[in-house]
C-alpha cells in the first residue's frame, strides 16, 4: 500500500524510517539527493516534493 510522506508523522505510526532517514541527512550522513531518493523509493506516492522541499529549507535554516 502506498503512503503519502505525511503517514510516518502520524502518532498512531510506528515507521521508524522516515526518522531513521531524516537523521541521517541532518548528520550529513547522506546528502539531499539521496534523502530524496530514498524517501520517493519508501513511499512512492508522487506527492512528496513539497514535504522534501520543507525539510531541506528548515535543514538550511538551521532548524533544530
Amino acid at each position: 500500500m502506498r503512503q503519502p510522506l505525511s503517514y510516518p508523522l502520524d502518532t498512531n505510526s510506528d515507521n521508524t524510517y522516515f526518522i531513521d532517514e531524516a537523521s541521517k541527512l541532518s548528520a550529513g550522513m547522506v546528502d539531499k539527493a539521496t534523502f530524496a531518493s530514498d524517501i520517493n523509493a519508501f513511499y512512492p506516492t508522487g506527492r512528496n516534493q513539497a514535504a522534501l522541499e520543507c525539510i531541506f529549507t528548515q535543514l538550511e535554516a538551521g532548524a533544530p
